[in-house]
């Protein structure tokens, strides 16, 4: 699975989704945070915004909240990585 995508972090989204599916949250939850950190080493830093923002929901860590704040400071100075 992990080989049928160029960029790694879909892989570990998906792996994540997977594991969730299987309520098995505490390895979604670890795959979700490898692809949010892989989107941020790729400077994608939307989709690790909206891993981070879907973690939050998953396990309710306010440890999220402050990443997902980070990044959105990152982007203001960027702007245009909105698009």
């Amino acid at each position: 699975l992990s080989h049928s995508f160029e960029n790694p972090a879909i892989a570990m989204q998906l792996e994540g989704d997977i594991l969730r599916s299987f309520d098995d949250i505490a390895g979604a939850v670890h795959m979700y945070e490898k692809a949010a950190e892989s989107y941020i080493a790729q400077n994608e830093l939307v989709k690790a915004i909206a891993v981070y923002d879907h973690l939050f929901t998953i396990a309710d860590n306010s440890d999220y909240v402050e990443k997902i704040i980070a990044l959105y400071l990152q982007l203001q100075q960027h702007p245009q990585a909105f698009g």
